[in-house]
């Protein structure tokens, strides 16, 4: 009985040491074009584990502490990176998606594992002191008027520049011939692959329609939704529609919306 008993004792302390290492694991989530929780904390040696959740629009992950993406954009995607001793620092890492401005997270790795608390800021409080002086007399004064602006008026100091938002143009969009969207021997990269080049951050989207193996015409098949895409050349990965239709074997259009502008392109799925 002392033996069962030496050994039931054991078990359950490492069960419990088990369970506290695997709570100090933090997971993120990428959803609703967000990071989910935006602020984690980890212990040296703790993973981070950063998954996307976003239906189809893609996304791609990057640190700040690092030079090159741990995942070009795409979607379905699971990344962790293990902190060690030496990356125990005050600042935060920050991990980031470039194609959507405003799209990042912060992991603080410290010794207690925890999101330091920010520093109450004094407010000076003033006190009213009672005194036995007359009240004084408000006096109307004028107040200047300013005239409108005429043409060729510098603007007045302090004044916010106003001028109207650039238009996004579609510089060049493809998509790649064939795609595969099951990973194998004959798949080693799944995922239809569309390359826009924007002139401005723009919303982009697109309706796709199909032609199944043996059928005469093209059906609706679904939309896609990317959110808003930043400005430049970038390489939007896609196996789903924005409902979590997979794409089948068949031929395709896609007509793309990018802020104004529309093109239409075509593809096949093997």
């Amino acid at each position: 009985m002392r033996r069962i008993a030496l050994a039931a004792a054991v078990l359950g302390s490492g069960g419990a040491a088990a369970g506290a290492a695997l709570a100090a694991d933090q997971d993120v989530v990428a959803r609703n074009i967000a990071f989910s929780p935006a602020k984690v904390a980890l212990k040296p040696s703790e993973t981070l584990t950063i998954r996307h959740d976003d239906g189809a629009i893609a996304h791609n992950l990057q640190f700040s502490d690092e030079t090159s993406r741990r995942v070009e954009a795409g979607t379905g995607w699971t990344v962790q990176r293990t902190f060690t001793a030496a990356e125990e620092r005050a600042e935060p890492y920050t991990f980031f998606c470039s194609l959507h401005p405003g799209m990042s997270g912060n992991v603080y790795v410290n010794a207690s594992g925890t999101v330091p608390t920010p520093s109450p800021t004094a407010t000076a409080t003033a006190t009213a002191t009672a005194s036995a002086s007359p009240t004084a007399t408000a006096t109307a004064t004028p107040t200047a008027t300013a005239a409108p602006a005429g043409p060729g008026t510098p603007p007045q100091p302090g004044a916010p520049a106003t001028g109207p938002a650039a238009t996004a143009t579609l510089r060049s969009a493809s998509i790649a011939r064939r795609a595969c969207m099951r990973r194998g021997p004959r798949c080693r990269r799944p995922g239809a692959r569309l390359r826009i080049d924007l002139s401005a951050p723009a919303d982009v989207r697109a309706n796709l329609r199909r032609k199944a193996p043996g059928a005469r015409r093209f059906r609706a098949f679904g939309t896609l939704r990317f959110g808003r895409v930043a400005a430049g050349p970038r390489t939007l990965t896609f196996t789903r529609t924005a409902a979590g239709r997979r794409l089948r074997p068949g031929r395709y259009t896609l007509a793309l919306s990018a802020g104004e502008a529309r093109r239409t392109l075509a593809f096949r799925v093997l």
